[in-house]
């Protein structure tokens, strides 16, 4: 079950009458929680237009505050438009086409059959049937700008922001959708204050939609002209007592016989068109078709054709058992909800809005401010959200905060404990490892001290050498700190030059040349063995 059932009101209104239905839907039933209905005097609304706004707030405040059985909050309002100020239209298009191209489209097929330019229109479009690349429908609907503006500026004022404004053809489908066969074409007939509607239908599938201007209201204007006596105002208002009247039964027939001859146009172009049985079931509804003769002259006109009456209590759950007027077992008459059949109708519409696509008149710059709205809500929640978050994070993180205070004075005791024992018991070991480490840093030291480099000691050494002795080997030895270089000098002198340049070099101590080296005079081969003096070497430049 929902925490918070959705909840929609729904407002049908015209010249003469307005009503109010709420409906509910707690889990997954829909349920009546309030209605109410009451009279419109004349000239506050004419045509379907509002022409004495402040009258016409009194009433719908009335209208919500005496509801039936409570007075009703106007939240989530939906509004059916008058049919006289509307414009609807099927049109066909190639199945090819996607649903943005139809929209694009269907503007400029629209200004073909409504006078007036899209641009002063409030209008929008649904698809309602595709048959793959073959063809698709799609129900186009519009309002004056002017008008649906003026109808919202009224509404607010009175205190209430509709957020919806629906046409008749959806508002019919909604309310008698539970009772319409699945696979049979249906034919509604609701007959209204300014119009008579008819709906085609098979299914949930919209097939054809007329909304003529002859309605209730012409009726009893023509009744009014023949019997001057009765005013058209007065007519309304005691209708339910007037309509029985004998000396009216001719006029009411004939308007009757009038409206079932457009029906039977339908139905005879439906047959054609569809090359089938067509149509098999009326439906009559409407808060006028209680008429005298209304059912029995519809089962006589259509008597191949189930004759039924369009209920959308049948679509309801009803608690009020005032809302049912009980009628006797001899004779059929209406049901009292089916005065409420438009208005239910455009209030389910609202509550199936997520499932289905459903057409919307509310002025675009209402449509924007309920998306701010739902964007500014958004924002909230988001805020709320992440500041239910951060407090969230905020007590993880003192929580943590105090876990790891707490295990860092542990670790600061066992840490002080740790330190008591290195410099008690173990002070002595680390001040042994610390001499042997700093001896092995004085040894290291030296050695480093100790180190000269071979590189400069061999340039030295050749550098000495006369240019006319040729070196044939050089070694090196390094535990004896030798140099072994052997050649040949180009004569004796020069290689007697050699040893004395030899003993002017600082670090040799010793310069050990064989006399067999001189026993020639040119061409002398020699081996010289040159003792180095340590202290005395060059030191070794890491650079």
């Amino acid at each position: 079950m929902k925490i918070l059932p959705k909840k929609v009101i729904g407002i049908d209104f015209h010249d003469h009458m307005i009503q109010l239905v709420e409906l509910k839907e707690p889990n997954g039933d829909t349920w009546l929680e309030a209605y109410n209905r009451l009279p419109i005097p004349e000239g506050i609304i004419k045509d379907g237009i509002i022409e004495k706004e402040e009258s016409f707030k009194i009433i719908i405040s009335d209208l919500f505050r005496k509801a039936n059985p409570r007075p009703v909050e106007p939240k989530n309002v939906t509004v059916l438009l008058p049919s006289k100020v509307t414009f609807t239209h099927i049109f066909s298009f190639p199945g090819k086409l996607s649903e943005k191209e139809v929209i694009k489209a269907i503007q400029y097929e629209a200004e073909m059959v409504i006078p007036f330019p899209i641009y002063d229109l409030y209008w929008d479009a649904i698809i309602l049937e595709k048959n793959g690349d073959q063809y698709q429908y799609a129900l186009f609907a519009a309002i004056q700008k002017k008008i649906a503006d003026k109808y919202t500026q009224t509404f607010e004022e009175a205190g209430i922001t509709p957020v919806l404004f629906g046409v008749h053809v959806e508002a019919l489908k909604y309310a008698l959708e539970r009772e319409l066969p699945k696979e049979e074409f249906s034919l509604i007939i609701d007959l209204g204050a300014l119009s008579t509607n008819y709906l085609t239908i098979r299914g949930k599938t919209i097939k054809h939609y007329l909304s003529s201007n002859e309605g209730t209201s012409e009726l009893i204007q023509n009744i009014s002209k023949k019997f001057p006596i009765y005013s058209s105002e007065s007519l309304f208002e005691n209708w339910e007592k007037y309509k029985d009247d004998p000396k009216f039964k001719e006029i009411i027939s004939k308007f009757i016989k009038d409206k079932y001859k457009t029906a039977a146009d339908i139905i005879s172009k439906r047959q054609i068109k569809d090359n089938t049985d067509g149509i098999k079931n009326i439906f009559l509804t409407g808060e006028y078709s209680n008429l005298p003769g209304f059912y029995e002259l519809a089962q006589k006109q259509f008597a191949n054709i189930k004759i039924s009456i369009g209920d959308p209590k049948k679509s309801l759950k009803v608690k009020d058992a005032n809302f049912i007027k009980q009628s006797t077992k001899e004779e059929i008459k209406p049901h009292y909800s089916i005065y409420f059949t438009d208005v239910i109708g455009t209030a389910l519409s609202r509550l199936k809005a997520k499932e289905e696509g459903n057409i919307n008149l509310i002025p675009t710059w209402l449509k924007r401010n309920f998306l701010s709205k739902k964007i500014e809500i958004g924002i909230t929640i988001g805020a709320i959200f992440m500041s239910i978050i951060s407090l969230i994070i905020a007590g993880f993180v003192s929580i943590m905060h105090q876990q790891l205070s707490y295990e860092r004075t542990n670790l600061e005791i066992a840490k002080s404990s740790i330190e008591l024992i290195l410099y008690g018991t173990r002070y002595q070991e680390i001040k042994d490892e610390l001499k042997a480490f700093n001896q092995e840093i004085t040894i290291l030291s030296n050695i480093d001290n100790g180190l000269f480099s071979i590189q400069t000691v061999l340039t030295d050494i050749l550098a000495t050498m006369p240019t006319s002795v040729t070196i044939t080997s050089i070694g090196f030895d390094d535990t004896n700190l030798t140099f072994a270089i052997s050649g040949i000098a180009e004569n004796r002198d020069v290689l007697l030059d050699m040893q004395d340049a030899f003993q002017d070099l600082p670090f040799i101590s010793n310069i050990d040349i064989p006399l067999s080296s001189y026993d020639k005079k040119e061409q002398v081969p020699f081996q010289i063995n040159l003792t180095l003096i340590f202290s005395e070497l060059p030191e070794y430049d890491p650079k």
